[in-house]
């Protein structure tokens, strides 16, 4: 990577680490990065540099909004146009972050690849701990109304789902051992155990 995308990354670290949302911090970027950049790597045709910058900045915008999305692409697209970086790119830095939001459908690969590496830190473990801290459920429960589909309807790519197997079984070890004293965190735990139940049932069931 060259020393003016190596500038912009370390300008979007700026902005990730003043975000002190539990969820959406620097435990949550960081992951995002390294969940695409192992999805990048099964798909060659990819522009491994573009998905790297845009993950580093796909949340900035959490500074200023919840509805963020548009407000990061284009504070990632202003940052690297004043440091010289050619047009295209900062185009297509833009768009691989404009619509990560689980609800929306990017555009382009590197798109795809940054929206599903936002959604597979929905199993990380180091993210429901910073929310186990902060003793808020709120987010956690988002996650849980979208836990049943998230394999099969919300990640788009097969890699993606490919990891989602290799992770998952961590995750569910986790959230048994998650504390269910703490006020509002059983519920979660509860539906968290009973998806797991439902779908292991189904597989047998199948079978």
């Amino acid at each position: 990577m060259d020393t003016k995308l190596k500038q912009a990354i370390v300008e979007a670290k700026h902005y990730v680490y003043q975000i002190h949302d539990c969820c959406h911090n620097s435990v949550h970027v960081e992951a995002v990065v390294s969940f695409a950049e192992r999805i990048a790597k099964n798909h060659p045709g990819v522009r491994k540099d573009v998905v790297e910058v845009a993950a580093w900045w796909h949340d900035v915008g959490r500074l200023y909004s919840e509805d963020h999305e548009e407000i990061s692409a284009s504070m990632a697209q202003k940052a690297l146009r004043k440091i010289g970086i050619e047009p295209e790119f900062c185009h297509e830095v833009y768009r691989a972050i404009v619509n990560h939001r689980y609800s929306m459908q990017p555009d382009t690969l590197e798109g795809e690849i940054i929206r599903d590496a936002d959604k597979l830190d929905f199993l990380s473990p180091k993210r429901w701990r910073c929310c186990l801290g902060a003793r808020d459920p709120s987010h956690l429960g988002v996650i849980v109304d979208v836990l049943p589909k998230l394999r099969d309807e919300v990640l788009h790519l097969s890699s993606s789902r490919k990891i989602y197997d290799e992770i998952y079984p961590e995750f569910i070890q986790f959230v048994e051992k998650m504390p269910s004293s703490i006020e509002g965190f059983r519920r979660i735990r509860e539906e968290v155990l009973n998806f797991n139940y439902n779908s292991e049932f189904d597989c047998v069931a199948e079978a």
